[in-house]
């Protein structure tokens, strides 16, 4: 099985007319599909998500870079969400199971009322210079990667729907390129950039964490001595700690600091991964809902139902798990437009609202479904970048209102 992964790769990248990333996108394959109760997700293995043509990305563009401010869906007029009937697709090991949009029906997919996220996210657009702009709270972030596998800046994503990007090897960020697990030399962007609180922007470094606080644009370094940092993730917490998990020893506790750089007096575990109710491959980063309801993507392997027109081979699709009272799983039906691994979680809307990525011939989308149900929008459209050639890399703040964070 395991080659013939590793030839869907690289045929994925063929397809997309993709720089030559197979080998590191299956090596990086290697390490997720070995941590199953973890919450690192290596950067290289952020490659393999949308190793089909969408997530690094790198042109040469100007320091000032922004998006225009885009009109949310308005809440008075909320398009009406593509629906089949609310009627469960199959059944995988008594979990209910639902099929997603395809990629040419998600183009005419309506808009979700009263997103967070602007309806578009170019970032091609001239931006603001970060320095000496105020950002309350981030969304997202975006680092884009070159051919070469290198990264200059982050664009960032403010809670106003602007885009300000942060140059990562200018002073005073001076984040310094490291070892990945595969040799090469490359600043470490990941899915773990972005704190959930959207406070924070943290890049590993060579024994060391760096780390920029966005409310006042203020770097620090937190000292990790010996310890590995090419996996840190932040816990699954609100109080934003620093977990620096290392896949190489999965079952020793793994040393957290706070963002003071405090070493915490008990060791811990990174967010924790969807309990393995299903023996599936992840990837991605898991996500948790207001109400407690935990996702998590798989890659395609699981024997769930696939839709009959398609003429699937079993396993074939990858899916998304849905931990809650009742559980629920969605499949991204393989089609020849989809990426694989195409399709990481991104957080919540509210406490029943996922959204995923959709990464596809198409570009990148965000796709909003209500679980459990046959609903689904389209959140954002991320534009800006050149399919085939750029490589995206995003990183996401948790985006449920903070009025719903904690209540039952």
């Amino acid at each position: 099985m395991t080659d013939t992964l590793r030839d869907l790769l690289r045929e994925s990248v063929a397809d997309a007319d993709m720089p030559d990333v197979a080998e590191l996108a299956w090596a990086a394959g290697g390490r997720v599909r070995r941590r199953r109760a973890t919450s690192a997700v290596a950067g290289v293995a952020a490659v393999a998500l949308v190793v089909g043509g969408v997530v690094w990305a790198a042109d040469q563009r100007g320091t000032d870079r922004a998006v225009r401010p885009v009109e949310s869906p308005s809440p008075t007029a909320p398009g009406t969400p593509y629906q089949r009937e609310d009627r469960a697709d199959g059944e995988f090991h008594g979990t209910s199971v639902w099929w997603a949009p395809s990629v040419a029906e998600e183009s005419s997919l309506p808009a979700f009322p009263g997103s967070p996220l602007p309806r578009t996210i170019d970032l091609s657009s001239s931006t603001l210079p970060f320095a000496g702009t105020r950002v309350g709270r981030a969304l997202a972030a975006y680092a884009v990667y070159d051919a070469d596998g290198q990264v200059e800046g982050v664009e960032v994503l403010g809670d106003d729907g602007l885009l300000r990007r942060i140059e990562l090897g200018a002073h005073p960020a001076a984040v310094k390129p490291m070892r990945d697990p595969e040799g090469n030399l490359r600043i470490r962007a990941g899915s773990s950039m972005l704190s959930p609180s959207g406070e924070y922007l943290m890049f590993p470094q060579d024994g060391s964490i760096r780390l920029l606080r966005l409310r006042d644009q203020q770097w620090s370094t937190i000292d990790t001595r010996s310890h590995p940092t090419w996996d840190a993730t932040w816990a699954d917490d609100p109080s934003d700690q620093i977990v620096l998990w290392d896949p190489e020893r999965p079952s020793a506790s793994a040393p957290v600091y706070d963002v003071t750089g405090g070493r915490t007096a008990h060791p811990g575990e990174a967010t924790d991964f969807l309990v393995p109710r299903w023996d599936g491959d992840i990837y991605g980063l898991p996500r948790r809902s207001p109400n407690g309801s935990l996702a998590q993507s798989y890659t395609a392997g699981l024997d769930v139902p696939q839709p009959p027109s398609l003429r699937l081979s079993p396993r074939q699709s990858d899916a998304i798990g849905i931990a809650s009272a009742p559980d629920a799983m969605l499949v991204l039906p393989q089609e020849q437009a989809r990426q694989k691994q195409c399709c990481q979680v991104v957080g919540w809307l509210d406490r029943y609202t996922l959204v995923y990525e959709s990464r596809s011939s198409d570009g990148l989308r965000l796709v909003a479904w209500r679980v459990g149900s046959g609903r689904f929008w389209q959140v954002s459209q991320v534009a800006g970048w050149t399919l085939g050639t750029d490589v995206v890399v995003s990183s996401y703040a948790d985006l449920f209102p903070p009025e719903d964070c904690c209540s039952g």
